[in-house]
């Protein structure tokens, strides 16, 4: 029964002004988690000094903190508290909106007194009847949906009454071991379904072993289908990718199952992306370069290109030119004054693939393809692929309400300051039909490409004069010419110095004899007449500019060191006040006053709205220039202040929750900049400040490992590390305190403690059991040195180091040996001060693993359910602070199979695979091997063409990764087996052959990790499922 439900998708949000109404959830887990993060919502105070307290309104979530708290924090903070204690209400019902049910006072006191809780206590009692009616009411919406169906025309007329319906509801709530008060049917109408999972299983045939199916078995299945549902008509059958109701259904139940997916279907047309900058005032000329793109990109009523050649989607150009050319005002002019032309323009900054990332993710929810904050907003991958698939077939709504055909909507893509073109091939929206337009310092040999010209002498002069609202003589106008020759027709140079004319009232000639006087201290200011030196882009004429300015210098300084684009305004006032760089602002006043010159000499621009800075990158390359290396080297360090100040750490302690990502996705390009800076700058005499940076490299390292990207996650480590054992060995060498140092030994043994840890993570995480053990191998005797004597209060980094251990002697397949970390783990962290038992998650699901792989299934059990049963406690039963719920249903599902619970089993690997995907998104390798597990139940109950759906979804989450190759023949494996017993022989033989390599090399490679003998398979027929499940990792497995 639990089967058809599923495939009925019974809820629906029962809230009147919900957005999505229409909008059908599969299992309970997931319409309680809408309704709860949609429609109720609670603020938690966690501070220090008083148990939690829950508020059911913001304006009460406030006046706590300033009357508790005050002092604690300013003003301008409290929006960022209020975001950060707010979550999904426990009390989601009170009474059922259908019939008026509330639970009695006994049954409330039953319930709170069976969880340890006193009734009297509010938020308890209220968690209890909310969870209580929302069991009733999901009785309600599943009796619907079973009515709903095309029942026989003798049972047609029977209904039950809203009285006996609400009822029978009760009745079912009080007995959950009832299965058929569920469905809330008649006694009388008798159903009997025959494709539930248990039933499925007990008319399954033998297990299949890699070979295939038996045609007997696979008639006797064909005809047990034809005998039930054979007045259907089949459709006939061409494969899964090219099936439209199948991937219909399939991307319903697999991809957008997950509870952080809000289907909406309200995007209307037009919708613009445009350019953070505003639209130039002061644009001029560049006639021919706007024609041009129209001319390719416009979409026409013909099918040819302007050559006369069939036009091939996306129509795309390319605008190319150095450095301050113009080439990003020529494509937001183009932008601007072509809306109408375009149904979406869409505005990619596009000079690293962080930022490509980031603005396909801004897209994605503009488009209204994900809901902010969910999971899959946050996952970049999932957002990529997911804004690509609607350029290939784009969908909305017009103004009327009503669908919009894809033939009907032209889109524009712009990527902006491409720098490699090689990291477009992930970002290309295929064949899509629309127009792309890129800008470059380089032409691309593949797309049509037109290079920006400085302005002539006529142009810049008329430029010039446009720009300071001057009328002047055909005598001026020589000296005019002399200016413009100077500065090289550049547009971004001549745009500058027209500021500096307005704003100090210079003459022309009198701007040309200040420059000419500088003009031999600035190398700088040597302009090449033609464009093939890089020196050119230094070559600025703002470098005069700087050394007059009055109140942003400091300022511009520190922009300099930080990516150039979308630089939040809190990030520079955040520290204003313990920045030791002279000149830079020290209050609210004198920063607007330098944001204000800045932005009067065109040298930054701003976006009002979001409060954020813009940039030129040459603007960024002169200011650096002009500094010193004692000036650079002070800036940098107030930059690394500045960041570490707003930057959302962790504790070194158990760190896998998502809720920093979104802050610490907006602040890693600055650090990424800095981390790029580093090198160049002259070690400090003191060693706080490259100890500050080095600690917040580790801590963005161990972020970039949180979102699956292990190789730059080694790049951060390594230059902390490189810091940290500098400062060292400057500590020793200079032993009788001739260094000024402010860092001790313990701090710095803290970081690279960490660092081996982190390390060791990543090495697990990949399936380097070689590095995994080498690393934290060296962080737990770290630990041992530093705390094994003592006893563990606070410190929890010797349990965590045991814990590591014990994962680094499970991919070496020591079961015995990771049992005994394990259980020390939970030993050491149950010693401390605040001990909870959330705390021994991580070491209870992998002693539970441990237990498992040894064939102590009771034992697993029991281990597993405890820590889901304290999970459940602390998060509630929907609980999504991290992945680490998953892992336990994932290894519960396994034990189920072993034991011979084939249902269970399913269920349990099934609510993992919506927890993976809500938490960490479809992308992730674990999503990806919990793909692979609900794939082979499909394969158990012959349901082929799904499971190759879902093996296929496993291979692309692993293909982001050069690791998990055992992982990924395993999927290969399976679907060869899948394309076997759909009689796709050719297709099977041929991925059977590569697993086949893959698998020879692979096994080898474990015999020689491991020193396990195994009996290597010579032929690739002989090859079965545990061939290829015994070589996988065994958090994989």
């Amino acid at each position: 029964m639990r089967h058809v439900l599923n495939d009925l998708e019974p809820y629906v949000c029962v809230f009147e002004d919900c957005m999505d109404p229409h909008r059908l959830f599969r299992d309970r887990a997931a319409w309680l988690s809408h309704m709860q993060e949609i429609h109720t919502k609670q603020w938690t105070c966690t501070a220090a000094g008083h148990k939690p307290y829950i508020f059911e309104t913001e304006q009460g979530f406030e006046d706590h903190m300033r009357s508790d708290h005050a002092g604690g924090f300013k003003e301008s903070q409290l929006s960022w508290y209020k975001r950060r204690s707010q979550g999904p209400s426990a009390t989601t019902f009170t009474t059922c909106i259908l019939c008026g049910y509330e639970p009695a006072e006994e049954k409330i006191s039953t319930l709170t007194a069976a969880r340890g809780q006193d009734s009297n206590q509010k938020y308890e009692r209220g968690k209890v009847v909310s969870e209580d009616v929302a069991k009733h009411i999901a009785l309600h919406l599943q009796a619907l949906s079973i009515k709903a169906l095309p029942w026989q025309e003798s049972i047609e007329d029977e209904e039950l009454s809203e009285k006996a319906e609400s009822e029978h509801a009760d009745e079912g709530h009080e007995s959950n071991t009832d299965r058929s008060s569920l469905f809330l049917i008649d006694a009388n109408i008798s159903l009997q379904f025959e494709d539930d999972p248990k039933a499925v299983y007990d008319i399954e045939c033998e297990p299949d072993e890699g070979r295939v199916t038996d045609s007997d078995n696979i008639l006797k299945s064909y005809e047990i289908y034809e005998e039930e549902w054979g007045f259907i008509r089949r459709p006939e059958y061409y494969g899964h990718d090219r099936d439209p109701v199948l991937q219909t259904l399939l991307r319903k139940l697999y991809l957008d199952s997950s509870s952080g997916t809000d289907r909406r279907t309200g995007l209307v047309l037009p919708v613009f992306m445009m350019p953070p900058t505003p639209l130039n005032k002061n644009f001029f000329g560049r006639d021919y370069a706007l024609n041009a793109i129209g001319a390719e990109l416009c979409p026409k009523a013909t099918s040819k290109s302007s050559d006369g050649k069939v036009a091939t989607y996306p129509l795309t150009f390319t605008v190319c030119a150095p450095g301050g050319m113009g080439k990003t005002q020529v494509a937001i002019q183009f932008a601007f004054t072509h809306q109408k032309d375009f149904d979406a323009i869409l505005w990619v900054n596009a000079d690293s693939v962080n930022e490509m990332a980031q603005g396909f993710q801004r897209i994605a929810l503009l488009l209204d393809l994900v809901s902010e904050g969910s999971a899959d907003a946050n996952d970049l991958l999932y957002t990529r692929e997911i804004v690509k698939r609607w350029l290939v077939n784009p969908r909305a709504r017009d103004s009327d309400g009503e669908r919009v055909s894809h033939k009907r909507i032209s889109w524009l893509l712009i990527y902006d300051g491409v720098q490699d073109p090689d990291i477009l091939n992930a970002y290309w929206p295929y064949d899509g039909p629309g127009s792309v337009l890129i800008t470059s310092r380089n032409p691309f040999s593949w797309a049509k490409s037109l290079p920006l010209k400085p302005f002539t002498s006529d142009e810049a002069i008329d430029f010039l004069l446009k720009l300071t609202g001057r009328n002047i003589s055909d005598v001026e106008r020589e000296i005019v010419s002399n200016v413009s020759t100077r500065l090289g027709g550049l547009p971004l140079a001549l745009t500058q110095m027209a500021s500096i004319i307005v704003t100090k009232q210079l003459s022309f000639s009198q701007f040309l004899e200040s420059y000419n006087e500088r003009e031999s201290q600035r190398e700088l200011l040597q302009f090449q007449t033609e464009l093939k030196s890089m020196s050119y882009e230094h070559t600025v004429a703002s470098v005069w500019a700087f050394e007059n300015l009055k109140h942003g210098r400091k300022l511009l300084n520190v922009l300099s060191m930080i990516d150039p684009d979308s630089i939040p305004e809190r990030l520079l006032m955040s520290s204003m006040h313990d920045i030791d760089l002279p000149g830079y602002p020290a209050t609210i006043k004198e920063y607007e006053n330098a944001r204000g010159e800045l932005l009067a000499c065109s040298l930054v621009t701003g976006n009002k709205n979001e409060h954020k800075l813009f940039i030129h990158r040459l603007v960024q390359d002169v200011a650096r220039a002009r500094m010193g290396p004692a000036e650079l080297r002070q800036t940098f360090v107030a930059c690394v202040k500045l960041v570490a100040s707003i930057w959302p750490f962790e504790n070194f302690a158990w760190r896998h929750g998502t809720a920093r990502w979104p802050r610490c996705e907006e602040l890693f390009p600055h650090i990424s900049k800095l981390k790029d800076l580093f090198p160049a700058t002259l070690p400090s005499l003191g060693a706080s400040n490259d100890y500050r940076f080095a600690c917040l490299l580790t801590d963005a390292g161990w972020y970039l490992h949180e979102r699956g990207r292990p190789t730059d996650s080694n790049l951060f480590n390594n230059m902390a590390q490189s810091i940290c054992e500098s400062l060292k060995f400057r500590l020793y060498e200079h032993a009788d305190k001739s260094f000024n140092c402010d860092v001790t030994h313990g701090q710095l043994d803290y970081t690279l403690a960490e660092l081996y840890h982190n390390r060791g993570c990543i090495a697990s995480d990949a399936n380097d059991a070689v590095e995994a053990m080498k690393n934290l191998t060296t962080f737990h005797d770290m630990m041992q040195k530093e705390l094994g004597k003592k006893a563990q209060h606070a410190d929890m980094r010797l349990g965590l180091a045991c814990n590591e251990l014990g994962n680094a002697y499970m991919l070496k397949e020591d079961w015995v040996e990771g049992e005994k970390y394990f259980l020390r783990s939970i030993d050491l962290i149950q010693q401390l001060d605040n001990f909870e038992p959330v705390l021994l998650s991580l070491p209870l699901v992998n002693l539970g693993y441990s237990f498992w792989l040894q064939g102590r299934l009771n034992e697993a059990v029991a281990v597993l359910e405890k820590g889901v049963r304290d999970r459940e406690e602390k998060y509630g039963t929907d609980d999504r602070t991290s992945f680490i719920s998953g892992r336990f249903y994932h290894a519960l599902g396994n034990v189920a199979y072993d034991k011979g619970s084939k249902e269970d089993s399913l269920s349990y690997h099934h609510k993992a695979l919506l927890h993976y995907k809500s938490t960490l998104g479809n992308n992730h390798h674990r999503t990806a091997a919990v793909f692979i597990k609900v794939a082979e139940h499909n394969i158990h109950v012959h349901q082929h063409d799904t499971a190759i759906a879902l093996l296929d979804h496993a291979l692309e989450a692993y293909s982001t990764s050069k690791n998990y190759v055992p992982e990924k023949v395993r999927a290969s494996f399976k679907r060869s087996r899948a394309l076997r017993s759909l009689r796709m022989i050719d297709m099977a033989d041929k991925e059977l052959r590569q697993c086949f390599r893959v698998y020879s090399e692979v096994a080898m490679e474990k015999v020689r990790l491991t020193g396990k003998h195994r009996v290597l398979k010579s032929r690739a027929e002989d090859l079965i499922d545990e061939d290829f499940d015994d070589l996988v990792a065994f958090w994989s497995k």
